[in-house]
């Protein structure tokens, strides 16, 4: 009996415990950043109808492109390596674009660039 009260009371706290983290994970939905978004869908899916098959696509994630809108994609160092590109697309999250907004106002300024297409996550802008 005394060997006993010690398992029961491991099993109640591994159950509880179980129970807890399950309740957690269903309640808590992690918002999941990415391709299969409604959104990045959409930015793929008007590049790969409205863009030329050998257009250069300037992109942070240059193998996404390739994979979801079958265009070629380059990512950039400097601004100025925009003349290496037809297109460029901006993400709106938190990414390591080297193109900023600054960059991007001059360039639609310029008239360099002009914006073709946005959603509420993407910027796709055609390079003049």
């Amino acid at each position: 009996m005394v060997l006993i009260v010690p398992v029961i009371i491991i099993i109640l706290l591994f159950a509880f415990s179980l129970g807890v983290s399950s309740a957690h994970s269903l309640t808590e939905k992690e918002v999941i950043e990415g391709p299969y978004l409604s959104t990045s869908k959409e930015v793929f899916s008007y590049i790969s109808n409205n863009t030329d098959a050998g257009s250069e696509i300037i992109f942070f994630k240059s193998r996404a492109m390739r994979l979801y809108a079958n265009r070629q994609s380059i990512m950039i160092v400097y601004p100025e390596e925009l003349i290496r590109g037809d297109y460029l697309c901006i993400y709106r999250g938190d990414t390591k674009d080297k193109v900023q907004s600054r960059d991007i106002k001059k360039l639609i300024l310029k008239e360099e660039i002009y914006l073709e297409f946005q959603n509420k996550d993407f910027k796709f802008f055609k390079i003049k």
